[in-house]
């Protein structure tokens, strides 16, 4: 049996979420990529993946992580050590079932690691970018777009397709990028993120949930459209990518720091009422006033990992052979 390390980046529009949700037939990336390793592969064990991030619903990562275990089929019954399937050729082999079962996921590469490395466990921490795409000036638009005003919501209408589902536009107008930036540091450094987090089941005991979390950095930069050139209504808006990064975070966390860092922005919020909801660290004080912002703006850039981690990755296993691998 050998453990294999896997970087997969996904579009998470049409899965609902990372996870599997046992006996509820819903589309994930863990069901996706299990089958097609499964499939491709044909390994003589029971495939068990393990996913380090698990993304919610309609979120997209350019490099997650995962680790799996696979015991190749033995053709030639003379050996006695088993033979490790070439990294590369899970690679392709892996992609060549996504691609003709027209998955949104793509392994990026693969690696044998020790049986002791854990995708997971090994992480210390994360980066995630969230998209924005601000309207500038709303009159414009829609002076630009009267004659077609009898059909749907305007700034809907005339948001760029290209961007559909790949970030999310702020309607609101004027943003002020200063307090939008002002936010951003009171929510850097360790705090108590409960007031952040999605309030838990009634039937998980709240003293299971670790709600202190440190936020190392925010970095605020001006973002691109794509195919910005030919994009008609690109032009209307400003983009925004937010970069967080962190040792882990709470389930809807990073969608309301950026949702409180846009109300500052938009005069909904000032800093005190963020540092009111950080002092004071409750679901039930998390301010209406700003919004958790939609999952489709928001990208698992890395997973980070721990110098004994870097280790295991740059671990050669020397019982893979280099002859043939099919």
């Amino acid at each position: 049996m050998h453990r294999y390390f896997m970087c997969l980046s996904y579009i998470g529009t049409s899965y609902c979420g990372v996870q599997s949700q046992g006996w509820v037939p819903v589309k994930t990336i863990h069901a996706a990529v299990k089958k097609a390793i499964t499939e491709s592969l044909k390994p003589e064990n029971e495939v068990r993946l393990v996913i380090c991030s698990r993304t919610d619903s309609g979120v997209h990562a350019l490099s997650n992580t995962a680790h799996v275990d696979l015991l190749r089929k033995q053709h030639n019954t003379k050996s006695h050590l088993p033979r490790a399937y070439c990294p590369s050729f899970v690679t392709n082999m892996v992609n060549k079932y996504l691609l003709e079962n027209k998955e949104g996921i793509r392994i990026l590469n693969t690696r044998l690691v020790p049986g002791s490395f854990h995708c997971r466990y090994n992480a210390k921490g994360k980066q995630y970018i969230y998209r924005l795409a601000i309207i500038k000036d709303p009159t414009t638009l829609a002076a630009e777009s009267a004659k077609n005003t009898r059909v749907g919501n305007l700034h809907d209408r005339m948001f760029p397709i290209f961007e559909y589902q790949r970030c999310t536009p702020i309607k609101v107008s004027p943003f002020d990028v200063n307090k939008f930036i002002e936010a951003a540091q009171v929510l850097e450094g360790e705090h108590d993120f409960a007031s952040f987090a999605k309030a838990a089941a009634k039937n998980r005991p709240a003293t299971l949930l670790c709600t202190k979390k440190k936020v190392d950095r925010i970095e605020v930069t001006v973002g691109r459209p794509l195919l910005e050139e030919h994009n008609r209504w690109a032009s209307h808006y400003t983009f925004i990518d937010v970069e967080i990064t962190g040792s882990g975070f709470l389930h809807h966390q990073i969608r309301r720091m950026v949702g409180a860092m846009v109300a500052a922005a938009v005069d909904r919020l000032s800093p005190s009422n963020i540092r009111y909801m950080l002092s004071n660290p409750d679901p039930q004080n998390w301010n209406p006033r700003a919004v958790c912002l939609a999952p489709e703006g928001l990208y698992l850039k890395e997973i980070l990992y721990d110098e004994e981690g870097e280790v295991y990755l740059q671990y050669v296993h020397y019982h893979c052979a280099i002859t043939s691998y099919h």
